[in-house]
C-alpha cells in the first residue's frame, strides 16, 4: 500500500495484494514479499500502495503488516496462485477484466438475499424498486442513474471529484465534466479515461491522464454513510483494467486507517492482470501502520466481458465479501493480529467509485485510450 495518511480528504494508502511493505515513499517502487503455501487454495502475500488522496509526494511512509490472502477460483475450478505476480511500478495498485460467471470457491456459501448477477448491457430501471432481500428491512440507498444521456450525477447522491486538487491514487486527475463522469441515457454511469497532454487542469502531482471519480461527501456530514447493510453495484469494467486502468468500488469510515477501508472491488496490475478481482479490508496497526486482509478472486475469463455485482454484506463481527450473489470470502475479528484493531462495529462508511489511471493500475498504453467503466445501479440494504 502507501504512505500513510491521518484524513481520508488528504490522502488514502490502498493495500493491493498481499505482504509486508515498511517505509514506502511516495510513488517509488516497494519491496514487496511473496509467500505461496501449499494445498487446495493458493495464498499469495504481496503489498503494495495507493497513492495519496492529495498529500504531496515523498511526504509520508508508514508500515504494512499482511494478514493470509486467500485465492478464489471460478470456471475451471482450479486454484490459481499468485506465486509470479508482477510488481506494479510506482506503487501501482489495479488490473482487471472481468467474467461472464459467478466467481467462488466450490465451498462458497450463497449470499442471502443478493441480487443476480448478469451480462446484460442494458439498464436496470427496476434497480431502485425491487423486493427488499431476506434479512433486511429497508433500501437505504439507491442509483439507477437513470438521468438523461449526458447528465451529472445526482448532486443530491454524490460528490463528483474536480477542481485542480482532487482526490489522487493513481496518475490521474479527475475531471468534474461530461467527457469524463455521466449517466448516459440508457441506465448507466459512465466513467472515462482519456489522455490529455499538456491540458490536465491538476497541480496535485497527477499525470496526463484525466478520469471520473465520485463519492458519497466528506465526513463529519457526508450525503449518505451507513452502518452495516447489504451494499452492492453492477459493475462492468474497463478491459485496461489492470493493465493501465484501476477501477476501484470501496469505502471508508471517517478518518484513514482508523475508521478502516473495504473494498467492493480493484482490478491490479499482477500475474492474473484482467482475471483477477480483488477484495480487501484493512485497518490500523495499535503501534502504528496498517493491515491489510485480501482475497483474489481469479478467474478463467476476463472479468471485462460481462457485467458483474460485486458487494459486501455487513453484519456485527463479520464482513462477507460477494460476486453476483456468491459470498466469496469472510473476515471476522477472528483473523486479527496482535495490535490489529477492528474498526467495523464503530464506524460509518461513506461510498467511493472511481476509475483511476496507472499506479497499481499498471503501465498505461496511450493508445488503449480512452477506457470506460460502466455502473449500472448500486444499492444498499438495511
Amino acid at each position: 500500500m502507501e504512505p500513510l495518511r491521518a484524513l481520508l480528504a488528504s490522502a488514502k494508502p490502498h493495500l493491493c495484494a498481499f505482504g509486508f511493505v515498511a517505509g514506502a515513499g511516495y510513488k517509488l517502487p516497494l519491496i514487496t514479499a511473496i509467500i505461496l503455501l501449499t494445498g487446495s487454495v493458493g495464498i499469495g502475500l504481496t503489498v503494495y500502495h495507493r497513492q495519496p488522496h492529495s498529500r504531496a509526494p515523498g511526504t509520508s511512509s508508514g508500515s504494512i503488516a499482511e494478514g493470509p490472502a486467500a485465492t478464489n477460483t471460478t470456471g475451471n475450478g482450479q486454484a490459481q496462485s499468485t506465486k509470479n505476480a508482477t510488481k506494479p511500478k510506482n506503487g501501482a495498485k489495479k488490473t482487471t477484466s472481468g467474467p461472464s460467471s459467478a466467481t467462488g470457491t466450490s465451498s462458497a456459501q450463497s449470499s442471502s438475499g443478493s441480487a443476480s448477477g448478469g451480462s446484460s448491457g442494458s439498464g436496470s430501471a427496476g434497480a431502485c424498486s425491487g423486493s427488499i432481500p431476506a434479512g433486511y428491512t429497508s433500501l437505504a440507498f439507491c442509483d439507477d442513474f437513470s438521468g438523461t444521456a449526458g447528465s451529472a450525477p445526482d448532486s443530491s447522491k454524490w460528490n463528483v471529484y474536480g477542481g485542480t486538487t482532487p482526490n489522487r491514487w493513481g496518475e490521474e486527475c479527475f475531471v468534474n465534466d461530461r467527457q469524463h463522469i455521466y449517466q448516459d441515457g440508457s441506465g448507466h454511469l459512465v466513467e472515462t479515461a482519456t489522455s490529455n497532454p499538456g491540458g490536465v487542469p491538476c497541480n496535485n502531482g497527477s499525470g496526463l491522464y484525466e478520469s471520473g471519480g465520485m463519492d458519497t461527501g466528506n465526513f463529519p456530514n457526508p450525503l449518505f454513510s451507513f452502518h452495516y447493510g447489504q451494499v452492492e453495484a453492477k459493475i462492468k469494467v474497463p478491459c485496461e483494467s489492470g493493465a493501465g486502468m484501476w477501477p476501484a468500488w470501496w469505502m471508508t469510515g471517517p478518518s484513514w486507517p482508523n475508521g478502516g477501508e473495504i473494498d467492493m472491488l480493484e482490478i491490479l496490475n499482477n500475474a492474473n492482470t484482467g482475471f483477477d478481482a480483488k477484495q480487501s479490508v484493512h485497518g490500523a496497526i495499535s503501534g502504528g501502520g496498517v493491515w491489510s486482509i485480501g482475497h483474489h478472486n481469479v478467474s478463467t475469463t476476463l472479468w471485462c466481458n460481462a457485467y458483474h455485482i460485486y458487494g459486501l454484506n455487513w453484519s456485527p463481527n463479520r464482513l462477507d465479501f460477494t460476486i453476483d450473489g456468491t459470498v466469496t470470502a469472510t473476515t471476522t475479528p477472528a483473523d486479527m493480529k496482535t495490535g490489529w484493531i477492528w474498526p467495523f462495529e464503530s464506524n460509518s462508511a461513506k461510498l467511493f467509485i472511481d476509475l483511476q489511471v496507472g499506479g497499481s493500475g499498471g503501465t498505461v498504453d496511450n493508445s488503449t485510450l480512452p477506457q470506460s467503466m460502466l455502473v449500472d445501479w448500486i444499492r444498499i440494504y438495511r
